[in-house]
């Protein structure tokens, strides 16, 4: 009899130390995780089981009948539901990978689960003593066996007839599951005293769990957020709930430990244990914070406004939208509307400077152009920092940077949203300012920028003020249709005899 506990005493140990383990890491808060986790209780459940009827099967004479009989029932009914379970399990992923739920077959299976597990817990039970040792049989054991059977046929049936839905992976686990389970179950219905289905379950919970629901799977070990895989599966549960969702979506341009570092920031502001929400990286500079679905089906929301990211980083650009998704779009769509999101805010930055925010000199030469053949007028200004290396070599790079980023803001504040501004390189700007030919507005608004920069106390040394030197070449349509490179050297060429002629002023192009 001790020889025979040995094996569900064995089982059940192991079991207990997998999903304390399985439990102590960071994994998917799916639905099918949850049921998965289901399974494994009540796998325990039945070992615990296994153990006591083992005992008090073989020892009837000396152990209460109730106590007997209360065990053999939870034996009993713990193998039904966990069969059940098993099936359920599947259903899950039949649901996430056609996109439609599966309400009929999940009543079906609710009914013969239900009336198993009554159909157990009120039949007598029948015991047959053999020198092998005692085990019950009777209708107790005949409706454990047909919803056993129900569940296996039904798994192989939905594994053949939805195996284009399921990945490989997963139907190679699952239809190993089914093995082990008819396999067991035809050696335990034949050979009644021989108790395996303990080392059954065991195995199905130990594939199930590395192959299926390992964190591996669904987590970036290089960040520790879920990876794309991860966040597929939270979008597609989203979809099996039927209902308006919303996620949402932080886009970072930098260097890769400071784009790590953003998304690492951005996932403490959203601890998936009190807000229901998680983090995820759906490329490797795109994060989705995503409201989970509950096992009911409810889906947590979103807060109104998404953070700020809680790091100051210069070398990072970042934006931050919640968008809204309906459950009539797919889960390619809703990757693909992420996807253009990300794609217009990293084209956008490309196309500014990273230290201003200006226009980059190709967007700025396109703008131009653009203007030409629309035969707009304009006139087009070159603007060169006088004396901007001295200032580096004094004060630093630093104190450098920081009177270019003045510049630009000054430059914002004294002209209109219609004009075009740009950082040519270094301490180079252009400004394109629209349907202005006039050379007097022209030197008005010069003088407004170069009286805004030196009035700045910027500079730590008050005795040194931030000047500029300007050249202008005034395009009006009438006069032909010259070339973005034929403009720029005009006023180019403005600029420098500016230089020429002290600094700190504005020429016009003589062409």
């Amino acid at each position: 009899m001790y020889m025979q506990i040995r094996l569900p005493l064995a089982c059940l140990l192991i079991t207990i130390y997998c999903f304390w383990y399985y439990k102590a890491k960071k994994r998917l808060n799916t639905r099918t995780a949850k049921v998965f986790e289901a399974i494994t209780v009540t796998a325990i459940i039945h070992l615990i089981s296994a153990v006591v009827t083992e005992y008090t099967v073989n020892n009837r004479q000396s152990v209460p009948e109730a106590f007997n009989y209360i065990w053999h029932v939870i034996f009993l009914t713990s193998v039904s539901i966990t069969s059940c379970l098993l099936l359920y399990y599947l259903i899950l992923y039949i649901e996430r990978g056609t996109g439609k739920p599966q309400k009929r077959e999940k009543i079906i299976l609710l009914a013969v689960c239900l009336t198993g597990v009554i159909t157990q817990a009120v039949l007598p039970i029948e015991y047959v003593d053999t020198t092998n040792g005692s085990y019950s049989l009777g209708m107790k054991a005949y409706s454990l066996y047909c919803i056993v059977i129900y569940v296996l046929l039904m798994m192989i049936y939905k594994l053949i007839k939805y195996r284009k839905v399921i990945s490989r992976q997963q139907s190679k686990v699952l239809s190993a599951s089914v093995i082990i389970f008819a396999v067991i179950c035809i050696i335990q219905i034949f050979y009644p005293y021989i108790l395996l289905t303990s080392l059954a379950l065991t195995l199905i919970n130990l594939g199930i769990m590395v192959n299926m629901e390992d964190a591996h799977l669904y987590v970036s070990y290089k960040t520790g957020l879920y990876n794309e895989i991860g966040c597929q599966e939270m979008i597609l549960e989203k979809l099996i709930a039927g209902k308006p969702f919303q996620i949402g979506v932080y886009v970072f341009i930098g260097n890769d430990v400071s784009v790590e570092n953003a998304m690492k920031a951005v996932a403490q502001k959203f601890p998936e244990s009190r807000t229901d929400l998680m983090c995820g990286m759906m490329a490797d500079n795109t994060l989705i914070v995503i409201p989970q679905t509950k096992i009911t089906g409810a889906i947590s929301h979103m807060p109104e406004n998404l953070p700020p990211l809680p790091i100051k980083d210069d070398n990072l650009k970042y934006i931050a939208k919640i968008l809204d998704f309906n459950s009539n779009e797919s889960a390619t769509q809703i990757q693909g509307i992420i996807r253009d999101f990300k794609n217009r805010f990293e084209e956008d930055a490309l196309q500014k400077d990273e230290l201003t925010g200006l226009l980059r000199r190709q967007a700025f030469i396109r703008q131009v152009e653009y203007l030409i053949t629309q035969k707009k007028p304009f006139a087009m200004m070159m603007l060169d920092l006088d004396d901007f290396k001295s200032i580096n070599d004094s004060y630093g790079h630093g104190v450098g940077d920081n009177v270019l980023k003045y510049v630009a803001s000054t430059f914002h504040s004294v002209l209109r949203s219609s004009d075009i501004i740009c950082r040519m390189g270094g301490d180079e700007f252009a400004i394109i300012l629209y349907n202005v030919t006039d050379p007097e507005l022209i030197n008005e608004i010069t003088n407004r920028i170069m009286a805004n920069l030196s009035s700045s106390d910027i500079l730590p040394d008050k005795k040194h003020k931030i000047k500029i030197s300007a050249g202008v070449k005034i395009h009006k349509p009438e006069n032909g249709s010259p070339s973005f490179q034929e403009l720029y050297a005009e006023a180019d060429s403005a600029l420098y005899r500016t230089k020429y002629n002290g600094k700190n002023g504005l020429s016009f192009s003589e062409m």
